[in-house]
């Protein structure tokens, strides 16, 4: 799941430290293993730091969840297919993943744009001393003060909210797909757009297979 939906999965939790903890691990992927490991393995959260674990915990379990839900497998399927049909792309598995990751939002944040704008505030409200135990924890070396600058881009920049615009949820998808395949952007993925509304469409109407 991607960034807004493990928000509104977990509503009506509103605490900060425990939302950070939902947005750290699609924020800072290349600590995963790291936060994984002690998430995980830590039963109580009793301080902030500990709610920002208990959030990382319940991204990790909610991740499970979706995968083996009725609803990615039904749309997943079915999105696969549709992409086949209009190029070949490269991993197209893997771009299907994450066209219903960033799909799925798009149709939350368009039924639910208070909650969307709550979510920024939220996270406005996360204490930086707090993310530096955290960083001090899982003991990476860089620091934390510039993966403090990350976190607060992503709340400044509040793209998610530009996620009901079709080029620029285009872009955000193209974003994340090329950075991973490491290839350079291809034309032909901006044929996409012709299938969004229609995709949609389909997302949307399936919703009840997963909440």
């Amino acid at each position: 799941m991607n960034f807004f939906t493990h928000f509104y999965f977990e509503q009506p939790e509103q605490n900060p430290e425990f939302v950070a903890g939902l947005t750290i691990p699609d924020l800072f992927k290349e600590y995963s293993a790291a936060y994984r490991k002690i998430a995980l393995g830590n039963a109580a959260y009793s301080n902030e730091k500990g709610l920002v674990f208990a959030g990382i915990k319940a991204h990790i379990e909610a991740d499970k969840f979706f995968h083996n839900s009725d609803f990615f497998k039904v749309c997943n399927e079915y999105i696969k297919i549709k992409l086949s049909k209009i190029d070949r792309f490269e991993r197209n598995f893997f771009l299907s993943h994450l066209f219903i990751e960033l799909m799925l939002d798009r149709v939350l944040i368009k039924q639910n744009p208070d909650l969307a704008v709550l979510y920024y505030r939220i996270l406005n409200s996360f204490d930086f001393k707090i993310f530096e135990q955290l960083m001090k924890t899982i003991n990476t070396t860089v620091n934390p003060s510039v993966l403090w600058e990350r976190f607060i881009h992503f709340i400044n920049s509040r793209y998610l909210l530009h996620y009901t615009n079709n080029e620029k949820w285009l872009y955000a998808l193209s974003r994340v797909y090329y950075r991973t395949i490491r290839k350079p952007h291809q034309k032909s993925f901006d044929k996409l757009v012709d299938f969004i509304p229609s995709a949609e469409i389909y997302i949307e109407k399936r919703l009840n297979l997963l909440f």
